[in-house]
């Protein structure tokens, strides 16, 4: 039993490298995050959405982000995460926003509006943390900044130049 349990586990992990790499490689997918029942959460780069996909292959959540272009287009979706409480968060270049979702597609946060004063160049990556604040590494403004769920600034690390880019960051201890 144990044997075969083994070549099941081994098998997906083959399937899944085969289906995925040739995927991320080629620059379609930006993200890709597996959860706990098996599913795998995607960012599309050059389709206005994101994506969760079981393990035999069908999309069983799909939010397509407004204001992007039709499908064929670019999207921008540079990172997308499953968080803890069942929403995803959601990175997008295109529009330098941020996006919070919940499982019904409702949007329930989201930072970059600049109508809001809250300007964005190119942001790459976004994290949260387990008080609610988001980390945002917002490379085109050469950043980090972290965010409370008022959308206030409470924490701000600004690199010198170029030869102090800003392009991610790994939250060690929450």
């Amino acid at each position: 039993m144990r044997t075969f349990r083994k070549v099941v586990i081994i098998t997906f992990i083959i399937l899944v490298c085969l289906i995925l790499f040739p995927l991320v490689a080629f620059n379609i997918y930006k993200t890709v995050q597996f959860n706990r029942p098996g599913n795998i959460i995607l960012g599309e780069i050059s389709y206005p959405s994101v994506g969760e996909m079981d393990s035999r292959g069908f999309v069983v959540w799909e939010y397509i982000i407004p204001g992007l272009p039709e499908k064929g287009k670019t999207g921008g979706n540079e990172f997308v995460r499953r968080l803890r409480n069942g929403n995803t968060l959601i990175v997008n270049n295109e529009l330098n926003r941020v996006l919070e979702v919940n499982r019904a597609k409702e949007l329930v946060w989201e930072y970059g509006d600049t109508t809001m004063g809250e300007r964005l160049g190119w942001p790459r990556s976004a994290y949260r943390l387990s008080n609610g604040d988001i980390y945002i590494v917002d490379c085109g403004n050469n950043r980090i900044i972290r965010v409370n769920q008022k959308k206030d600034v409470t924490w701000e690390y600004q690199g010198k130049d170029t030869s102090e880019w800003v392009w991610d960051v790994h939250i060690v201890n929450d």
